[in-house]
């Protein structure tokens, strides 16, 4: 009875783990090779987005794209699109379906508020071991806010929740109209220290990062004089350049301060590799002496010690050499 219980208890774990292991081996992975954005704000404070994902996909049924929902940064999103793109340049229409799913049907799409509250953009891939382009259009309600002093968009491309990697973004934000001063456009960006932000014209802001890791947060912040958007109507009475300021300038320290730490840190290494590498060569220098020495040492011996060979040849043999003796008369002679 024992033993087949023993049986019994061991078949389950087998099984257990089996499941364990196809589920490890089944699971879904994820790399966008690249992420480009598109942003054309208008005169009214709409944010026109248009991302590109070129996505390499394994065992992957959906993909999930969602947005924190804050009535104080924007007011919405619509216009939803989802296509795909094709090598050959033609591309796919994703159909709009109008309920949250797990995994969502091939070549459909959704877009509204999910079961956690907040906007989530959804699509069905069915892909297997596999690199694929898709094209995400929408529109962003009130992105601009117009102050007293200034007009600011403040958005959020990529959040701490998301579970992609991406081994490049890039992105192109075109205000409406060139500022007639380009020192009056005012541009930030937040996330890892080895991105860049640069102001190409009066009114073409580019940025870009390589090796995104998942989890890790990108965002960018445009500061204007408030005609660029003339005709917003999401304003609030009060100044805001010069807190904008103080407040990107407090953050600009502290990721220099953690630059100049990690600086440090390389350096550091550097140094270490360069001291590790002087003492390896002083240690190999020592022992190649050391055996140059015992090898001078062990000729000398040679020369000093010369090989004798005896003067007379002499056949040596363990046993009797005669084929005709009998065992009890070897072992004879042998104990003579």
């Amino acid at each position: 009875m024992k033993k087949r219980m023993n049986k019994f208890k061991i078949a389950i774990i087998v099984f257990f783990l089996s499941l364990i292991l196809s589920n490890i081996s089944n699971a879904s992975e994820l790399q966008l090779q690249k992420l480009e954005y598109n942003v054309i704000l208008k005169e009214d404070g709409t944010a026109e987005v248009t991302e590109k994902w070129n996505i390499w996909m394994e065992d992957t049924n959906t993909l999930f794209k969602t947005f924190e929902i804050d009535k104080q940064k924007y007011s919405g999103i619509t216009d939803v699109t989802v296509k795909e793109i094709y090598k050959n340049g033609d591309s796919r229409n994703f159909t709009k379906i109008n309920q949250e799913k797990y995994h969502v049907d091939r070549n459909c799409y959704y877009a509204l508020k999910n079961s956690k509250g907040k906007f989530e953009i959804a699509w069905g891939v069915h892909a297997e071991q596999v690199t694929k382009q898709y094209e995400i259009s929408y529109k962003i309600v009130d992105a601009v806010c117009n102050y007293l002093d200034c007009s600011e968009f403040y958005w959020q491309f990529i959040s701490t929740e998301s579970a992609i990697p991406a081994k490049q973004v890039i992105g192109t934000i075109t205000l409406p109209k060139p500022v007639s001063n380009k020192e009056d456009l005012k541009v930030w960006a937040h996330g890892p220290l080895n991105g860049n932000i640069t102001i190409v014209s009066n009114d073409t802001v580019k940025f870009e990062i390589e090796k995104l890791g998942k989890n890790t947060m990108l965002e960018a912040r445009i500061v204007t004089p408030t005609n660029i958007f003339a005709n917003n109507q999401n304003t609030k009475n009060q100044n805001k350049s010069q807190s904008i300021l103080l407040q990107e300038q407090k953050w600009a320290d502290e990721a220099n301060a953690k630059r100049e730490k990690l600086i440090e840190k390389i350096e550091f290494i550097k140094r270490a590799m360069i001291v590790g590498l002087i003492i390896s060569n002083i240690i190999g220098i020592i022992l190649c002496v050391k055996v140059c020495k015992k090898i001078k040492k062990y000729r000398k011996e040679l020369k000093e010690n010369p090989i004798f060979k005896p003067e007379m040849e002499i056949d040596y043999f363990r046993d009797i050499p005669d084929e005709k003796e009998t065992p009890a008369r070897s072992r004879f002679f042998v104990l003579l």
